[in-house]
């Protein structure tokens, strides 16, 4: 890996980042139990972690994974900017919108970041299938449900196994 990378996880609010990252966080192979910097998985909604991978080639490489990705002020500056400036991650992981808010724009704020840190900037978005009617997360929990399931899958598990490879292909 000749660079290090930042994978925002783009859309709209309410549409699912946050309940994506965590199944992320909780099915990701860290080498060792990853420091939660906030939230925890059976605690809090929105959580913040650093870990150790064990990278193919024998590197070990450290994964910021964040959920925080709403605001700039609340998530990204206290949650997401430590991850590249502190904890200087390989990878990170952190959602966020591509579009003004009251907070301002947060993927430009995620782009100045990469380029100010030397990190290359992806994007992805998570799963969705157009036979599943719209929801919040919250209306979704509201009815009992706590992942989109579709033919018996979670998109969830979907999404987070597609983004351990793509982080393990970065490696």
């Amino acid at each position: 890996m000749k660079k290090k990378v930042i994978i925002a996880l783009v859309g709209t609010r309410n549409a699912g980042k946050t309940a994506a990252i965590r199944k992320l966080v909780e099915i990701f192979p860290f080498s060792s139990e990853p420091e939660y910097l906030s939230g925890k998985l059976n605690e809090c909604y929105d959580i913040s972690v650093v870990g150790q991978y064990n990278s193919p080639n024998g590197e070990v490489k450290t994964i910021g994974i964040c959920s925080f990705g709403d605001y700039i002020c609340d998530g990204l500056d206290k949650e997401f900017r430590p991850l590249a400036t502190i904890y200087h991650c390989d990878v990170i992981v952190v959602p966020c919108h591509n579009y003004q808010d009251k907070e301002g724009n947060t993927y430009r704020y995620i782009d100045d970041t990469a380029k100010e840190h030397g990190y290359k900037l992806l994007t992805t978005s998570i799963i969705r299938d157009e036979s599943i009617p719209y929801v919040t997360i919250d209306e979704w929990k509201l009815k009992g449900g706590s992942e989109i399931v579709v033919n018996g899958v979670s998109l969830n598990e979907i999404f987070a196994q597609n983004m351990i490879n793509l982080i393990k292909s970065l490696l």
